[in-house]
């Protein structure tokens, strides 16, 4: 049976290509005229034959494959048969047209399986036995080695294995290519990427012809495109809505994998499948955008119930605040209350923003109409303000004034911030709690709470300010075209003096001079084991009041300071003394920081004089904000040191009342669950011990996963409904050996990486420090450090504010930075341009 355009479609006698192609002409597609061999006539070519092939491939071995493959060769088409066809094609394309012959197998391009590149397709066949030649290749193909073990290695062999073959009028095309309406560099299933060779599509497919590509999102943007790209923009344009419209057949709206040629402006569809490794995200589903490009710094790897319960509850009173600042009506903002709630996630024991709230939040703010269409199209946020213009006009003006008020008088506001902490906080910080009972322990922390979890105002308007002032003198410096701005802003704001966070750097760097002008306790740091160092803690000293009271002021900061279940110098002051044994080998004796002067004309000369003036002034404000702003996060650091200890004090009376096993598996229930038990809920209590069993093995298996920075989830957030999202410079290699990120000023230095994982073991004694992320706790290795490289961060995290006020070289935002360069390589790290290279170890000396 030859199957023509128009007829009734089915799968299983047409093959997997060959179907998809009829429900693209069927919605009206232009797809060049074809016919089918179909299923039917690839059985009946093997005649009485068939039962020996059912038979070769219901009892399927290696050695099989060769012997089907024999049969098709020995057998020959029926004249018949042969006639039937050369007279439908001569009818159906004319007697000169060239042909497309295409292999269609009856389980190519299905739901989870493509065979994609593993069958045959023949351009340019002459009418007559050419014809029959290239069907009988493609008939060959379906079984060929690849195809075959493709099938073995996917459950795929059964006796019902079969081939149609498409007969497609040849278009002599001026370019054709490959369109994927869900990016496969980067997963994206919002944007289209179009590769493009020109010619016949064959050249791209065999790799004879390197593409051209583009990307654009699903509005017809332009993302990204080569130079020499041989297609109109016209022509891309329409090819982005011929993608979407063939996705739009899917009622799941799958991403689809779509084959075209272009003649005379005119394009052509050839072939359209799934995207097989995309085949589970379903478009039509509603989508969930889980983030940890930022809040990665303060929750890395995997962390515990109890402080993602806390620190989602921080994170909606935060933002509550922060929308009753920009004068949202009460009912507006209850509106997103579910988003509000849940502006973090907790996924496989890893805490992510949630960027659906996000969006909705960001709906509420002025100038949400400029991004309305993005927003409701591709985010799935509708949310209306229902103010007029002139409303909406007030409130902008309400808000800017507000802004500029507090932005003025921000010290007085810090003033009275601290003041009032300081008073609130004052009987409870480096206090265990000791004698406290559950309930006072909960009055505790509903006194804090109310106290300042409610009113964190000024640290929100001077992070807003620091942001703001550090956007608009990188404005300023673009629009004079400064060389390595960035790098040169980042020498500017180092080393201003009396940032918070540097401190503690200081302090033990005061330590370290202290025990190396001492003989004897240098001799003792540097041959002695950590626990025979400890009894220095207790003892009647100079030096050892100096420890106490170090571990009293800093004891808090330590990495991972902001999960509750992190083990602090006040509970274990291991890792203090391996920092001092370490920097007590150095060669050198390290130096304490001294705050000094460095020459600012250096970026200020390049600037226009008329902007010279403005520039300064800008400058002058932005420190102050970046200096406040680590300020007035080190109260943050305290706030949760003091419920960490409550939640330890509240751990320990549970397991003398025989509650729970260990005090610390206290960090293994959320703190509702804590608060229920903590005011006299009687909990089942092997009901609860099962289930801090459960949650403990799942924190374990939950640590060696990998950890995405972006998630999409369509459908429930489960693994099965998510896909991973990748920037464009991490699907890029390295190139000439250069890793770009965002510069955080230093000049260039040449060194060895040493790539640390877990600080409290880290040596990193004239090395290059390389992490994934760090925290203030890192700070202490810092100055250790020739320099600095950090794959995810920004230009105003903890880390780049210290480094830079601690005049080390450092870089960071360098995506894909700990795949590509390894431990022990050698780099020269440019602070300055924000630059990593890789350099081979002869050429250290040129750094």
């Amino acid at each position: 049976m030859i199957f023509e355009m128009g007829d009734r479609a089915e799968a299983y006698k047409l093959g997997g290509k060959a179907f998809e192609l009829v429900k693209l002409y069927e919605a009206g597609f232009k797809v060049p005229p074809f016919l089918v061999l179909t299923g039917e006539d690839f059985f009946e070519f093997f005649g009485e034959e068939r039962e020996e092939l059912r038979s070769l491939l219901s009892e399927y071995k290696d050695e099989n494959r060769e012997e089907i493959c024999a049969i098709i060769r020995k057998r020959e088409f029926s004249e018949d048969w042969k006639e039937e066809v050369i007279s439908k094609v001569s009818e159906y394309f004319g007697e000169d047209c060239l042909l497309a012959v295409r292999s269609s197998a009856m389980d190519e391009d299905g739901e989870k399986f493509s065979f994609a590149g593993m069958m045959e397709s023949y351009l340019n066949v002459r009418q007559g036995e050419e014809i029959f030649t290239a069907v009988k290749q493609c008939y060959l193909s379906c079984f060929s080695e690849r195809a075959m073990r493709y099938r073995k290695e996917n459950g795929l062999i059964d006796e019902n294995i079969g081939m149609a073959v498409i007969l497609q009028k040849m278009v002599e095309a001026d370019a054709s290519g490959v369109m994927f309406t869900s990016n496969p560099l980067t997963n994206n299933p919002d944007e289209v990427l179009i590769s493009v060779v020109t010619g016949l599509g064959e050249a791209l497919v065999s790799g004879e012809k390197n593409s051209f590509d583009a990307v654009y999102d699903r509005f017809g943007n332009r993302v990204e495109a080569d130079e020499a790209m041989p297609l109109s923009e016209n022509i891309l344009q329409e090819l982005v809505r011929l993608g979407l419209r063939v996705e739009d057949i899917d009622v799941k709206k799958r991403g689809r994998d779509i084959e075209f040629s272009v003649k005379d402006g005119v394009v052509y569809l050839l072939q359209n499948r799934l995207i097989t490794i995309v085949s589970h995200i379903e478009k039509n589903r509603e989508r969930t955008i889980l983030d940890n490009s930022n809040i990665i710094e303060s929750y890395s790897g995997v962390t515990t119930p109890l402080t993602f319960s806390f620190a989602r509850e921080v994170y909606e009173k935060i933002y509550r605040q922060t929308l009753g600042n920009f004068f949202i009506e009460k009912e507006a903002v209850d509106s997103i209350a579910y988003d509000l709630e849940n502006m973090i996630v907790f996924y496989e024991n890893k805490i992510y923003y949630r960027l659906n709230g996000w969006y909705k939040m960001t709906a509420l703010y002025p100038g949400y109409n400029k991004n309305k269409r993005y927003m409701e199209n591709m985010m799935g946020v509708k949310v209306e303000l229902k103010e007029t213009k002139g409303e909406a006009k007030l409130r902008l003006f309400k808000i800017y004034f507000y802004f500029i008020k507090k932005l003025i008088n921000m010290k007085r506001a810090t003033t009275a911030f601290s003041n009032k902490f300081e008073a609130v906080t004052k009987d409870y910080r480096n206090n265990d709690f000791e004698g406290f009972d559950n309930k006072s322990l909960v009055k505790v922390y509903k006194d804090i709470e109310a106290s300042i979890l409610n009113d964190f105002t000024t640290p929100i308007v001077n992070d807003m300010g620091a942001m703001v002032f550090m956007g608009k003198v990188n404005e300023v410096l673009k629009k004079e075209k400064i060389e390595d701005a960035e790098g040169l802003l980042g020498k500017i704001l180092s080393k201003q003096g009396n940032v918070e966070s540097v401190k503690q750097s200081l302090a033990l760097l005061q330590l370290v001079d202290e025990i190396w002008e001492n003989e004897e306790l240098a001799k003792a740091f540097r041959t002695k084991l950590v626990e025979e160092l400890k009894p220095y803690l207790s003892d009647d000293t100079e030096f050892s009041a100096h420890l106490r009271d170090y571990i009293l002021r800093f004891g808090a900061r330590v990495m991972d300071e902001l999960k509750l279940e992190s083990i602090t110098l006040k509970e274990n002051p291991d890792f203090l003394f391996k920092t001092l044994k370490n920097y007590l080998l150095m060669e050198e004796r390290p130096s304490v920081y001294k705050p000094h002067k460095i020459d600012e004309e250096e970026l200020y000369r390049q600037v226009s004089f008329p902007k010279r003036f403005f520039l300064k002034k800008l400058v002058k404000i932005t420190k102050y904000f970046v200096r406040n702003r680590e300020y007035l996060r080190l109260y943050r650091t305290y706030i949760y040191d003091i419920v960490r200890m409550i939640f330890l004090r509240i751990g320990h009376n549970l397991e003398e009342a025989g509650i729970i096993a260990h005090f610390r598996d206290i960090f293994f229930l959320t703190k509702e669950e804590v608060f229920r038990i903590a005011e006299g809920k009687s909990p089942q209590i092997p009901l609860l011990r099962e289930k801090i069993k459960k949650r403990k093995r799942e924190f374990e298996e939950n640590k060696d996963k990998e950890i995405f920075e972006r998630m999409y989830f369509y459908g429930e957030v489960r693994a099965e409904n998510m896909i991973p999202i990748f920037s464009r410079q991490e699907t890029k290699s390295l190139e000439a050996g250069v890793l770009k990120g965002v510069a955080g000023g230093g000049k260039p230095v040449t060194g060895r990486v040493k790539y640390v994982e877990n600080p409290q073991d880290a040596d990193v004694k004239g090395l290059i420090l390389m992490a994934k992320r760090t925290d203030p706790g890192w700070t202490v290795l810092f100055p250790m450090a020739r320099a600095i490289i950090i794959e995810r961060g920004s230009v105003l995290s903890h880390s780049a504010v210290i480094a830079r006020e601690m005049g080390i070289p450092l870089v960071v935002g360098i995506r894909g930075l700990t795949d590509i360069i390894k431990d022990g390589m050698w780099v020269r790290v440019d602070g300055v341009k924000g630059t990593v290279e890789r350099i081979d170890e002869r050429d250290e000396d040129k750094g």
